[in-house]
């Protein structure tokens, strides 16, 4: 999984991330945000998303949100890339205080 901040703080406040997943991509194990809700929106191919105990497949312009403590992961298990966004968690926002053009890969 690729994450980029690609708009500066002043475009979105400091509020918005951008991710791709890679064809066939696992995601990160299943997890908890104990004081912070996640959510998600498709801008490119397909995500699936585990909460509540079942997988869901976003498309396009669908969107999911995780409520704070629930378990939950993504992955991506079509054979095209997703592009996702959404808001920044608490520890998101304290890398996007980098700038724009910070890349890393879970």
């Amino acid at each position: 999984m690729r994450w980029e901040i690609t708009q500066s703080t002043e475009e979105t406040s400091g509020e918005m991330f951008e991710s791709w997943l890679d064809p066939q991509m696992p995601g990160p194990p299943p997890h908890v945000h104990p004081n912070s809700e996640e959510s998600f929106e498709v801008l490119e191919g397909s995500l699936d998303v585990f909460k509540d105990g079942t997988w869901t497949r976003l498309g396009t312009g669908e969107t999911a949100t995780v409520p704070p403590g629930a378990p939950h992961t993504l992955k991506n298990a079509s054979d095209e890339t997703a592009k996702i966004t959404g808001p920044l968690s608490a520890v998101f926002k304290t890398l996007a205080l980098v700038g724009k053009g910070l890349r890393f890969k879970l």
